[in-house]
């Protein structure tokens, strides 16, 4: 029996263990740096146990990675590339979930010379945009078409039912990875001119997107440029990515911004304060008019939809602060988790889209859709765990199954045989696309 060694115990690995234990039976190490919360994960699965790692001992991780036929690193993108590191020195292949890695990537020449491969962009998204984009591109090869423009969207959101709060998002995963994410320099093109946003400034600029499912706000997400090379993709065309939210998320997160809420490295002693001098604090006011003082510091009126939300979310009570110390990130994950995550009834949903504009060897121009909408499981798995894990579980299996013979560093996109392999198989667990033409 194989053994897969899974790094972190947060909120996708429960999903991986599904997999490794019922669909393709593995025994499973789970490397964490909380002995607890992976307690909580194994409790009752014989074939699980426990492995304590640090990034700071590669004979730790060295110690984990060498008993492991496959690594799934579910593990933040600071900490990654001790990993890939010690899965170079003992020779074991390993899928992650996170974007192209600049430094791992750097690792491919030695992981060749290892004879193994070294995955990332396995999970929602990335990962299941890049099976619904790869299927596309076939097709239209096939028919000797040519790619005008690419657009594609991913979303974890709540489900239209459960859609219950003015912010439109409850957590499915890692908030300090949302937090991340949020301020990552998204870079897209138009008819081939690169146009990029830094420090957040992509949420001022979000559009609408009509969809069969409801109308959402999109926003540009991360960069295309290393998919026209991976997608095999013109390099004049118009090309971006990004995400879908329900109506009010931007025009929040650009409050956000304002306030300085985003901030993850200037630390603050909070204790003694309550919520509402805090946020006084936050644009220099005094907590009695507090109220018009924010809607004046961010240019509305005191009955706009922001404040509401600010309301709502408890930045003008006069309750004690959720922490006593931390960065202005942290003191906001606190107001939010009170508020902000899924119940026990609720569901999420994954939503994957891809609008790919094609003409035809006739002349003629077409609207290719791609899309896939897949609820999570009240009491159970979500949508995204299911989403992340058994894209993960399924790649990973191909890789131990000796159905991917290449080496090296390498993204999901790079590899159409296993997208495809991917695809069939994940049909199976309901991730099953649909696809339309439209006339232009």
């Amino acid at each position: 029996m194989k053994t897969v060694a899974i790094f972190g115990s947060g909120m996708m690995p429960p999903a991986i263990i599904d997999y490794y234990s019922h669909k393709y039976p593995c025994q499973i190490i789970i490397a964490t740096i909380d002995r607890p919360q992976a307690e909580k994960l194994i409790a009752g699965k014989e074939n699980c146990q426990i492995a304590m790692w640090s990034a700071d001992d590669p004979n730790s991780i060295d110690a984990i990675t060498a008993k492991a036929d496959l690594v799934a690193a579910m593990i933040p993108e600071h900490v990654l590339l001790p990993v890939a590191e010690s899965c170079i020195r003992t020779a074991t292949p390993m899928v992650y979930t996170a974007y192209n890695e600049v430094n791992i990537q750097k690792l491919s020449e030695k992981a060749q010379e290892k004879g193994i491969l070294i995955l990332s962009e396995v999970g929602e998204d990335p990962g299941l945009d890049h099976l619904c984009a790869m299927k596309i591109l076939e097709d239209i090869r096939a028919e000797n078409g040519k790619v005008l423009e690419v657009k594609q969207w991913g979303a974890g959101i709540p489900d239209h039912a459960d859609n219950n709060n003015p912010m439109g998002y409850k957590f499915s995963w890692s908030p300090p990875r949302l937090y991340e994410a949020l301020q990552a320099s998204p870079t897209y093109t138009v008819n081939g001119e690169q146009i990029s946003y830094h420090n957040g400034e992509q949420y001022k600029h979000f559009k609408l997107v009509d969809t069969l499912w409801g109308t959402f706000e999109s926003v540009a997400h991360r960069t295309v440029m290393p998919y026209f090379d991976a997608y095999q993709l013109p390099k004049n065309i118009s090309y971006i990515r990004g995400l879908l939210r329900h109506h009010g998320y931007c025009n929040t997160v650009n409050a956000y911004l304002k306030l300085g809420l985003l901030n993850s490295k200037q630390p603050f002693d909070y204790q003694g304060k309550s919520c509402r001098e805090i946020t006084a604090s936050l644009i220099d006011a005094e907590p009695e008019n507090l109220e018009q003082a924010m809607a004046d510091f961010l240019e509305m009126k005191t009955y706009d939809d922001i404040m509401h939300r600010l309301k709502w979310l408890g930045l003008f009570k006069d309750s004690p602060a959720p922490i006593e110390q931390g960065t202005p990130a942290q003191y906001l994950l606190a107001l939010q988790s009170r508020r902000m995550m899924y119940a026990e009834h609720e569901s999420d949903i994954t939503l994957i889209l891809a609008r790919i504009t094609v003409e035809l060897a006739n002349g003629q121009r077409v609207l290719k859709e791609g899309r896939l909408r897949v609820a999570g499981i009240p009491g159970g798995f979500s949508a995204m765990s299911r989403a992340v894990g058994y894209s993960v579980g399924v790649a990973g299996r191909k890789i131990l199954e000796g159905k991917v013979p290449q080496t090296g560093c390498l993204m999901l996109p790079e590899l159409p045989d296993l997208c495809h392999l991917m695809r069939d198989e994940m049909a199976q667990y309901q991730f099953k696309f649909d696809y339309e033409t439209f006339e232009q």
